[in-house]
């Protein structure tokens, strides 16, 4: 919001009459200090961050509340500025009234008259902004957590083909418990899988998105966590127990995946 021209000081110099202004610097008539007043309100204003009155480019409701924080933070600086516009105004009619017996005074008084009016009218608009604070801040917060809805659902649909490829992995190292099978595929199954879930539970988390048991959500991300990063094979030390060990590891990823397939199904 920029600040007002009518209410700076050097308007107030240029526009109160050149015999107002001698009247004033002789003495004659008692000091206004209205220029040191639109001055000293002048920068009160110059220290509000406007730009965080609205939200910005926020991508989660964690950081539109964190935004609002700062938002708030102005609005309780802009109280003040309001004080102090109120105060001018004051200030302007209380002296308008003595000047205005004075004809010499007349423009002087005339110009405090609109000082006056144009402090109520700052106040005024400095509400409007006050006033659409919270809105702006609901507003993008409602746009975000729709989004995120929406992509939640996009989510559970994307995991259909994942959780196929899964069941033909399972399949096949069923068929051949190797080793080498299982270690050299298991993360481009995985991949895909557990990015889907971890969006899902980001979300949750960032978004306020809802999905059915987000407690079996955040346990079947760390169960998948390590497969879908490539960091969880199978280290064979002994040769003989090649098959053992496959299909004991095969078992506790097909429980993951089924657990994953049940899940999805709950939230379709």
């Amino acid at each position: 919001m920029d600040y007002p021209k009518s209410l700076t000081k050097a308007n107030w110099l240029a526009s109160k009459g050149k015999f107002t202004s001698i009247a004033d610097h002789l003495g004659i008539v008692d000091k206004s200090g209205i220029g040191g007043l639109l001055d000293n309100l002048q920068k009160a204003h110059g220290t509000i961050f406007w730009g965080a009155m609205k939200p910005g480019s926020a991508g989660t409701l964690e950081l539109v509340e964190e935004q609002r924080k700062l938002a708030h933070e102005q609005v309780a600086k802009i109280k003040t500025v309001k004080d102090q516009a109120n105060h001018v105004k004051s200030e302007a009619l209380k002296f308008k009234g003595q000047w205005e017996q004075k004809r010499m005074l007349a423009k002087g008084a005339a110009m405090l008259g609109t000082i006056a009016k144009e402090c109520e009218n700052y106040v005024k608009a400095l509400d409007l902004e006050v006033q659409g604070v919270d809105p702006a801040f609901d507003q993008s917060k409602t746009v975000i957590a729709k989004r995120f809805h929406d992509d939640a659902a996009k989510f559970v649909a994307n995991l259909q083909g994942p959780l196929s490829r899964a069941e033909d992995f399972i399949g096949k190292v069923t068929a051949n418990p190797s080793v080498q099978l299982f270690n050299t595929s298991i993360f481009t199954v995985s991949r895909d899988i557990t990015q889907n879930i971890k969006n899902a539970l980001k979300a949750v988390d960032i978004g306020g998105a809802v999905y059915h048991d987000e407690d079996k959500l955040r346990a079947l991300v760390k169960l998948m966590d390590d497969w879908g990063d490539g960091k969880r094979k199978i280290k064979l030390s002994d040769a003989s127990a090649e098959r053992k060990e496959v299909l004991r590891e095969l078992n506790a990823y097909r429980q993951a995946v089924d657990g994953v397939k049940h899940w999805a199904a709950a939230n379709k």
